[in-house]
């Protein structure tokens, strides 16, 4: 039978295991907005373990406390044009410190994902925190952008969009996409110190595709240039990224979608 000291001896290690587990967490504030149409609209936010540490729906506000990781947004529209001027935000409390800000575009229709760093867990060590932002401008729904360093995909959204991103001193490419292909009429990104400094700006000017090169802590002149950008780098995978053109002999035969050999001038075989 156990005795009155051993019941307080491990009363006493499952409060002090229980503290040790949440000690590390930190309150960080998630809020999700309206839009015009709410109701089709929810999220999950998951750890990085892919467990599920807060959901709902839109509107939505609360409080959760999460350890330092590597966190993803799931965000859903049940009728697949998008959030409509819903957005999320997460704040690192009391000093109500913006962590991350997204929402889910046109372009993403039914679902999409954004990566929240809580305490620097998506970053290296030894790197640098800033923030990548992007303005909505007249047609956010049309907006999209990847930041790539290498061959990763660091950070990546649509508009508007606030990122807290952590890098390492080198070349880093942002890709810019617009799915109406006019551009992005009014939006901008740009790359801040956690200060807010602004280290370079941009935005589409035309079209459907850009990219621009960012150097951290490197000469610009040693990132070169970039190449084109290709179709998979689209969100939306598919191939608008490269035109291709030839002539077709009315005599001829084939089948119209079909490419024909480089320099041919007769149907496709």
């Amino acid at each position: 039978m156990m005795t009155r000291a051993w019941h307080m001896v491990l009363a006493t290690a499952i409060l002090w295991s229980s503290c040790r587990v949440h000690a590390q967490c930190t309150n960080y504030s998630i809020t999700v907005t309206g839009g015009a149409y709410p109701y089709e609209v929810s999220w999950q936010l998951a750890d990085p373990g892919g467990g599920l540490v807060a959901s709902g729906g839109a509107p939505a506000s609360m409080t959760v406390c999460l350890e330092p990781g590597c966190y993803t947004m799931y965000m859903y529209d049940t009728f697949g044009d998008g959030w409509n001027g819903a957005d999320f935000t997460i704040r690192e409390l009391p000093a109500n410190t913006v962590v991350s800000t997204g929402t889910l575009s046109l372009a993403g229709g039914y679902s999409g994902t954004a990566t929240v760093s809580i305490g620097g867990g998506c970053e290296p060590p030894g790197c640098t925190g800033y923030q990548f932002q992007v303005t909505g401008g007249a047609y956010p729904e049309e907006v999209s952008w990847n930041l790539i360093g290498g061959a990763s995909v660091l950070a990546s959204g649509f508009a508007p969009s606030t990122q807290t991103i952590c890098l390492l001193p080198g070349c880093y490419v942002v890709q810019l996409f617009d799915s109406f292909g006019d551009g992005w009429n009014g939006a901008t990104w740009s790359l801040r110190t956690a200060g807010g400094t602004i280290i370079q700006s941009g935005t589409l000017a035309t079209g459907s595709i850009g990219q621009a090169i960012v150097a951290i802590g490197v000469p610009v002149g040693d990132c070169g240039s970039v190449g084109p950008v290709v179709a998979s780098d689209c969100v939306d995978a598919v191939n608008v990224c490269t035109n291709i053109s030839f002539a077709i002999d009315p005599n001829g035969y084939g089948a119209v979608n079909e490419i024909p050999p480089l320099g041919s001038l007769g149907n496709p075989d």
